[in-house]
């Protein structure tokens, strides 16, 4: 999920400071710090305390890709369709991309726990709500992390069971292939089949004509052999 980083500090959700109303916890920044440098996102300590937009930016988009796997470029594309409908499209080109990138990490945050990010995080982030954003997306991550090696047992298993499916599939489809074949060569043999059982019974029926006749001709040659007999002894 992490292509192969993982959040190390904490045995569960990360720890953090007070939590007066969000769902997840407040990190400090030296946790933020090493939660960030552990999934491969450069920081430093002056980026959390004097954030700038495009820092922001870049660890917003960061993490869209590890948790959504949306790269910055998918989703800053403006709608062109949409920008002509405007008096003057040209002027827009530049803020629709950044209403897309926007729209990707509120939607981030919301399933993280931070239901107020507006564009002002985005361009004018302050460091209180720059702590707070990134305190909920790296709880967020250490949840998805915790659950890989279930969803990972469970892919496999899925896989392994599509797998086999698939060859069952085949070996189904590869005997009523066989099935048909076998039809069509009964079906094409056929003609040759009845030809040869007529002449099969016709052979017989001759078998039998031949062994009568022999038959009669064995009792007429027993029947002339007695008369002789009786003729001599007269």
């Amino acid at each position: 999920f992490f292509s192969g980083r993982s959040l190390k500090a904490n045995n569960g959700p990360a720890m953090a400071g007070k939590q007066p109303k969000d769902a997840f916890p407040l990190l400090k920044s030296a946790e933020i710090l090493q939660c960030l440098n552990e999934l491969g996102i450069a920081s430093s300590e002056d980026d959390l305390l004097h954030p700038t937009g495009l820092k922001v930016q870049h660890i917003y988009a960061s993490f869209n890709e590890l948790l959504l796997h949306r790269k910055r470029e998918d989703m800053a594309q403006p709608d062109f369709e949409g920008l002509q409908e405007l008096e003057f499209p040209e002027l827009h080109e530049q803020s629709v991309p950044m209403i897309g990138f926007l729209s990707a990490c509120q939607k981030l945050m919301a399933i993280a726990g931070v239901g107020d990010f507006t564009m002002s995080d985005l361009i004018k982030p302050e460091a209180r709500r720059v702590r707070r954003s990134l305190s909920a997306v790296i709880n967020l991550a250490k949840y998805h992390e915790d659950k890989l090696p279930g969803y990972m047992q469970f892919s496999q298993e899925t896989d392994a069971l599509l797998n086999a499916k698939a060859s069952l599939e085949e070996e189904s489809e590869r005997l009523l292939s066989a099935r048909r074949q076998a039809e069509q060569r009964r079906a094409e043999e056929e003609p040759a089949l009845q030809q040869m059982e007529a002449e099969n019974e016709q052979r017989q029926v001759t078998v039998r004509e031949l062994f009568n006749s022999h038959t009669a001709i064995l009792n007429e040659s027993h029947a002339l052999k007695a008369k002789v007999q009786e003729t001599r002894d007269a």
